[in-house]
C-alpha cells in the first residue's frame, strides 16, 4: 500500500545519497570513494585494487570483467535486505570439484559456506569502462562485423540507463564514477562525464543528488624549491562549462571528502560544515578534461532497407535514432550523387 510521510519523519539512518563524480585520471575519484563508511566497490580495473587497499584495507571489492559479472553483482545487491545498519547481502558459496582439498571454512560437501556482509555505500568504478566492455562484447559476439553497429550502441545506452537506475534504487549511498571528456558544441567547450550516448550524462544526472567534477590543484613551490602538496578538490556548482548539480548543503568548491558530504546532506544542521574553496581556485585555473579515446558510433555502409530496420530498432533510444537519421541523410546524398545523369538519350 502506498502512503505519504513527512520528510522530517524519515529516519536519518534510512536517508540515502546518490553521487555522480567525474574527472581525469589521478584526481582522487577512487581514493575518495574508498574512504566511505563500509563500502562495497564494484571495480572494473584490477590495477585500482592497490589504491583501494592502501586507502581503506577494510573496503570490500568485487571485480567485474564482463556485463555478465555486472548483472550478477547487481542482482545480488537488489536481492539484499535493507536493515537499520545498511544493506545486508548474501554472497553465494563457491563449489569445488570432488577430490580437491576443501579450503578453510568449507563444509563436508566441498562448498564454501555463504557469506553475509552489510554495506552502507556502493561505489561503481567506472561506468564508462563497463560501457566499453559492453560495446566490445557486441563486436565479439558477431562473426560478420569488426565494429559495433548503431543498434549495438543503442542497446548499450539502454543497458547503461537500466544499470544506473538499479543502482540508484538500492537502499545505500551510491557513488557512480566516470572519467571526464571535453566536447565542443558551436565553438564552445564543455567538460562532461565520458560516456557513450550524447544525452546520457543529462539523463543520469537526474538519478543523483550531486554531480561533481574532481580535479587536482598543484601545490605551490616551497621556499626550498620543493613542490608543495597537491590538493584534490571537487566542483559541485560551476558555470555551464562544467556539468554539475549542486546541493544546498555543499559549497560550490570543496575537498572531496565524500563521507562529510553525505553527513551534511543527511543532516546539514548538525554536521560540521565544509570549507568553501571557490576563492582559492579561480575558474580559469580549473584544469580541463584530458583527451580520451572514446568509442563513437561509426555508421556502416547501409542500404535503404537496412537503415529502416535499424531505425525501427532504435525508436526507444533518442541517441541512436539521431545517429541513424544522420546516416540516412548521408546515404541519401551519396545515392543522389551516384545516380546516372541522362544527357541526349545517352548515359553519362
Amino acid at each position: 500500500m502506498v502512503t505519504a510521510v513527512r520528510a522530517g519523519d524519515v529516519p536519518r539512518s534510512q536517508t540515502w545519497c546518490k553521487l555522480l563524480l567525474y574527472g581525469n585520471a589521478g584526481t582522487g575519484k577512487t581514493t575518495a570513494s574508498a574512504r566511505l563508511e563500509r563500502p562495497l566497490i564494484v571495480e572494473s580495473d584490477p590495477h585500482a585494487i592497490s589504491v583501494i587497499r592502501s586507502t581503506n584495507p577494510d573496503a570490500e571489492v568485487v571485480l567485474v570483467q564482463s556485463s555478465a559479472d555486472v548483472n550478477e553483482v547487481v542482482a545480488l545487491l537488489r536481492g539484499g535486505t535493507s536493515t537499520p545498519t545498511g544493506l545486508r547481502v548474501t554472497w553465494p558459496g563457491v563449489k569445488w570439484r570432488p577430490g580437491e582439498k576443501p579450503p578453510a571454512g568449507a563444509d563436508a560437501r566441498y562448498k564454501v559456506l555463504p557469506r553475509h556482509a552489510t554495506y552502507r555505500s556502493v561505489v561503481f568504478d567506472s561506468v564508462g569502462d563497463v560501457q566499453r566492455r559492453m560495446v566490445q562484447e557486441c563486436v565479439d559476439g558477431s562473426a560478420s562485423k569488426d565494429i559495433a553497429s548503431l543498434h549495438d550502441y543503442g542497446v548499450v545506452v539502454q543497458k547503461t540507463i537500466k544499470l544506473c537506475n538499479d543502482l540508484r534504487d538500492l537502499p545505500v549511498h551510491v557513488v557512480l564514477l566516470f572519467h571526464a571528456e571535453e566536447v565542443v558544441v558551436e565553438d564552445k567547450r564543455y567538460i562532461r562525464p565520458a560516456i557513450v550516448g550524447k544525452r546520457l550524462p543529462n539523463i543520469l544526472s537526474g538519478f543523483v543528488n550531486v554531480v561533481a567534477y574532481l580535479f587536482k590543484k598543484e601545490g605551490a613551490v616551497t621556499a626550498d624549491g620543493k613542490p608543495g602538496r597537491s590538493k584534490y578538490l571537487a566542483l559541485t556548482d560551476g558555470s555551464e562549462k562544467w556539468m554539475t548539480k549542486a546541493h544546498a548543503a555543499l559549497p560550490p568548491m570543496c575537498s572531496a571528502d565524500l563521507q562529510r558530504w553525505i553527513n551534511l546532506m543527511v543532516d546539514y544542521k548538525h554536521a560540521a560544515p565544509l570549507i568553501d574553496m571557490s576563492d582559492e581556485v579561480p575558474a580559469e585555473e580549473i584544469p580541463d578534461a584530458d583527451t580520451l579515446a572514446q568509442p563513437e558510433p561509426e555508421p556502416a555502409e547501409h542500404g535503404p532497407d537496412e537503415l529502416d530496420v535499424e531505425h525501427e530498432k532504435s525508436q526507444d533510444d533518442p541517441d541512436a535514432a539521431e545517429v541513424v537519421r544522420d546516416a540516412q541523410e548521408r546515404a541519401a546524398e551519396k545515392a543522389k550523387e551516384s545516380k546516372p545523369v541522362v544527357v541526349t538519350g545517352r548515359r553519362k
